[in-house]
């Protein structure tokens, strides 16, 4: 009866355990769920802002290249090609090398 007694409490003991383990495993999950759905909210919003960073690229590049800037510059600047290019010349450095022996 002594064995018994020992067995039985030992049972109650382990049941005690694993129920209080399930527990607190059931509240960690719990916690974890408003974690998780924000996670997720998050992760939509990251994938909002790179497709709309991809669209702004995108419109980016289309508005800077050289046809387009092109068509601004003569239809809203009223700007055109020069028709008088003036080049500048410089006078030429004398080489400091050139004095040195061959």
């Amino acid at each position: 009866m002594k064995l018994t007694k020992r067995r039985i409490r030992l049972y109650i003991t382990m049941y005690v355990i694993i129920a209080v383990l399930a527990v607190l495993g059931l509240l960690v999950n719990i916690n974890t769920i408003p974690i998780n759905d924000k996670i997720q909210s998050l992760s939509r919003q990251v994938k909002a802002v790179r497709d709309e960073n991809q669209t702004l690229k995108l419109a980016l590049l289309s508005e800077t290249r050289l046809e387009r800037v092109d068509q601004i510059a003569t239809e809203q600047l009223h700007m055109g090609p020069p028709t008088q290019v003036i080049y500048v010349r410089q006078k030429e450095k004398q080489n400091v090398f050139s004095h040195a022996a061959p």
